[in-house]
């Protein structure tokens, strides 16, 4: 039932059902996957995965995990791990690249790297963990367990310049339903995080020197 309220001359309808926010409005997770391809120019191997920061603070994403999810069994194994010590500025994005035989061949570094290819074909997917091994974000081919909602066709990347990419305002929509937040990009554009990312070098060590005492007033 709904009830009319009166203030200031104003009328407010208060409806006594939860509102419901439509799915492309959907706020997006903190740090989301925002573009990725599994094969490129180059073949299967020329792949990148892009995490985007979309809130207004930095985020540490220390011995966060890049993990793919087997083509057979749609199983996740650790492709590359972020680096102790890591930040991911606000709005910053940080980019995974395969640097194997015909790897990655975008001009855009990245800014960690593995070796061991992600599958587009089956219950092929990837994800991002946490330091703790919880799940980030999620995108999986079709028929993938780790995929979100309806998953995407892997396999319409071929050997050319494209990615999917998430919709949305600064990587903004998250619907949790991979076939609507992302659309196929006809040029691959990824970004990375370079020298913002970079882990603060350790201490330097103290002089040498005779190093007083504390206790001792002198």
């Amino acid at each position: 039932m709904s009830r009319t309220v009166r203030r200031g001359g104003l009328i407010a309808l208060a409806a006594a059902v939860p509102l419901l926010i439509a799915p492309s409005m959907a706020a997006a997770a903190p740090v989301v996957i925002s573009e990725f391809r599994t094969q490129g120019p180059q073949g299967g191997n020329d792949e990148f995965v892009e995490i985007r920061n979309t809130t207004s603070s930095s985020i540490d994403i220390s011995n966060w995990r890049l993990a793919g999810c087997a083509s057979t069994s749609g199983n996740p194994s650790t492709r590359a791990t972020v680096g102790a010590g890591t930040t991911l500025p606000a709005g910053a994005s940080f980019l995974f690249v395969n640097t194997a035989a015909s790897g990655y061949s975008g001009t855009v570094p990245g800014d960690a790297t593995y070796t061991t290819g992600i599958a587009n074909s089956g219950n092929s997917g990837l994800r991002i963990e946490n330091g703790s091994g919880g799940v980030v974000d999620t995108v999986g081919h079709s028929a993938s367990p780790c995929r979100e909602g309806t998953g995407l066709n892997f396999g319409a990347f071929g050997n050319v310049n494209q990615s999917y990419e998430r919709l949305g305002a600064s990587a903004g929509q998250d619907t949790d339903n991979n076939s609507a937040d992302f659309a196929l990009r006809t040029t691959a554009d990824p970004q990375n995080c370079g020298t913002a990312c970079a882990a603060p070098p350790p201490p330097c060590p103290a002089p040498p020197g005779d190093h007083a005492d504390p206790r001792d007033p002198g």
